[in-house]
């Protein structure tokens, strides 16, 4: 299983890096502004953006022709899933740490202070991503690796979608 997660990782590497700096420079500038709704956007962005990559080890493999060798190595179809979606995982965790990092970096500058709703947003943003990586490679294993783009944006769209939802059903009780 080492091997698949590296063979992911590596197959994602530019996109990881390039959404992760991305990240960084977007929630700086966006956690500078000190609007309450920049405030919100940025502290659940960076996770979604980062985990999303994962996503694309799918369609990488489809296009490289992987996919239909990978399964003639000696290990179960478990083990590769299971790759896929512990790349998926360690990705949440690496935008957890780039959020919180970013977060802690500007409050120390002064422009930012965190509360307990800064974390609350986090938790927010690792709920949306899960959401839609629990969607989404699913979908892409039944539909096929050249509808995966339409997948990753639809599981996206219904987990903001979701969140709206909650958000309004949540306020309204409340």
């Amino acid at each position: 299983m080492r091997g698949f997660l590296l063979s992911n990782l590596y197959s994602i590497e530019r996109s990881v890096k390039g959404y992760t700096l991305l990240s960084i420079v977007v929630m700086t500038i966006l956690l500078m502004t000190n609007n309450a709704t920049a405030l919100k956007i940025s502290l659940f962005l960076p996770i979604v953006w980062i985990a999303t990559t994962a996503l694309e080890t799918l369609k990488h493999d489809g296009e490289s022709g992987w996919n239909k060798y990978e399964i003639t190595l000696p290990v179960k179809r478990a083990h590769i899933i299971k790759s896929k979606y512990f790349t998926f995982l360690l990705l949440v965790i690496l935008g957890i740490v780039v959020t919180t990092l970013t977060m802690l970096a500007i409050s120390l500058l002064g422009f930012f202070h965190f509360t307990f709703t800064s974390f609350n947003y986090i938790g927010r943003g690792v709920a949306m991503a899960l959401c839609a990586g629990a969607l989404a490679y699913p979908l892409t294993y039944i539909l096929g690796t050249k509808k995966s783009d339409t997948v990753i944006l639809s599981s996206i769209g219904f987990s903001i979608g979701m969140w709206l939802l909650l958000g309004s059903l949540f306020s309204l009780s409340g």
